[in-house]
Parts: structure tokens; sequence; C-alpha cells
């Protein structure tokens, strides 16, 4: 007698349990199924899966090591949960957020490039870098004081380009639309169907 122990790497884990129990008769063979689930936490490249088999004293019998190769996945989602921001005060300064999703199974190294086409006769994008880890969701913050050509409009875009590597490879973006209430022109509100005077 005497028990299977099964040694996981992360994002692996064994539905049969990580210990085992074995009872052999004399001269007996038998075949013991071990069901090894891997999820999406479990990193890209080769794993080692390590199987140990141990008497009633603990003591190792032998060990058996089953490499297994987990394809790379870099899937990365851009999202917001602000399409639209408000500039209340024109003294503030303005800051809009992204979120990143990495959906895959290895860490990203990313960069969010704010562009602000409107923005003339000046610098109109902007690079905020990070990394994103596995199965995480990290928001990346960009925040700039307007200069008065954008607070002369009662509103303006923001495009926002996501980025990931050293090659810098495009993997989504999106528009933040700022509505300026400071403005004193009229303005078209997302979604409405009729324009509202906005107030000083």
């Amino acid at each position: 007698s005497g028990q299977l122990k099964v040694h996981l790497p992360k994002g692996f884990r064994s539905i049969s349990g990580s210990s085992i129990e074995v009872y052999l008769a004399p001269n007996e063979t038998r075949y013991i199924p071990i069901k090894v689930l891997v999820q999406a936490a479990a990193q890209a490249g080769s794993s080692e899966i390590k199987i140990v088999l141990e008497n009633q004293n603990q003591i190792t019998i032998q060990e058996f090591i089953l490499k297994e190769s987990i394809e790379e996945n870099n899937t990365l989602r851009l999202y917001s949960n602000q399409p639209i921001a408000y500039i209340y005060n024109p003294n503030d300064s303005l800051e809009l957020q992204v979120g990143g999703s990495n959906l895959g199974n290895r860490p990203q190294e990313t960069s969010w490039v704010f562009s602000i086409p409107t923005m003339v006769g000046e610098r109109n994008f902007f690079e905020v870098k990070g990394r994103v880890g596995v199965e995480q969701d990290t928001i990346f913050r960009f925040k700039f004081l307007p200069p008065v050509n954008l607070l002369e409009r009662s509103q303006f875009n923001v495009n926002v380009a996501g980025l990931r590597g050293a090659d810098k490879e495009l993997f989504g973006n999106l528009i933040i639309n700022v509505q300026n209430i400071t403005s004193a022109k009229r303005f078209q509100g997302i979604g409405l169907a009729q324009q509202s005077d906005a107030f000083r």
C-alpha cells in the first residue's frame, strides 16, 4: 500500500486529487488514471508534471516527470468604463481612464497612446506604458490640463490605441468623447436627438 503524489505547476489542477491511495497485491500491475485540467492561468511554454509513488512509510519508490507544452495566448482586450468624460472646471486637469484585460497566458507589456486630433500646432498625442498580468484587469490613467483651444470647444474626442510588445502591435482602439460644460456654446450630447444649452 502507498500513494501517488501529483505535483503540478501553476495553472494546472488535478481532478483526481493531489494524493491517490494505491493498494497492490504481490506481482500485481495496475493502471491508475490521473485527470489533470489545464486552466487559463497556465503559463505558456513547457511545464513539468511530477508524479511520485510512495510506500506506506512515505518513502519515494519511483517518480515520473511528464512535460506538457502550452501554446502561447497573447489575447488582450481594451475597454473603457468612461465613454463620455466631462470638463466641469477649466482650471482643473482632465483625467481619462481605460482598462486592459489580459485574457492570455503570459504577462503583457503594453503602451497606451492617447491622441487628440483637434489639438493643432502643439503635441497632440501622449503615451502611457504598463504591464498587464495574466488573467488581470489593469486600469491606465491619462491626466492633462486642456489648453485654451480645446476649452473653446463644446466637445472633442480623444482617440485611444492599445499597443503590445516591443514592436507595438495594435490590439485595440476606442474613442472617448469629452463634453465641455464650461463652454457657452451649444453641444450635441451623445445619443441625444436635440441640442442642449451648456451652463457656464
